[in-house]
């Protein structure tokens, strides 16, 4: 008598495996990278790299296969990255989101046109 088959993993797919799905060809993007693309590697290898080492390159893969679907799609390559780094951030209690909306707002600020004076 043989055994049960081990069960099966979910058939539902992540958004990121695209695998044998009809897309069509798959066009290379070869560019150089740009001021922001740089800036986000730098700080993903920042904080991946020793002696800092706070989260792993498996963890942002994780990340990656659980964001929504809409921003999965709607997010280019790098912009994936950095919302990656801000949930992992979050995830590891570095920052908090308030922290980071405080942050984003103070710099909105800084950088408003000066209010016309009459």
């Amino acid at each position: 008598m043989s055994a049960a088959p081990p069960a099966m993993k979910s058939q539902i797919r992540a958004q990121n495996d695209l695998g044998g799905e009809p897309a069509g060809p798959v066009a290379p993007d070869a560019h150089e990278p740009t001021l922001f693309e740089k800036r986000v590697d730098a700080v993903f290898r920042l904080l991946v790299e020793p002696p800092v080492s706070l989260f792993t390159v498996d963890a942002q893969r994780r990340v990656f296969e659980t964001v929504p679907a809409e921003v999965y799609k709607t997010y280019k390559y790098y912009e994936l990255w950095l919302e990656s780094i801000r949930l992992l951030l979050i995830e590891k209690g570095v920052l908090s989101q308030a922290e980071i909306d405080a942050k984003i707002a103070a710099l909105d600020r800084a950088t408003a046109p000066a209010a016309v004076q009459r």
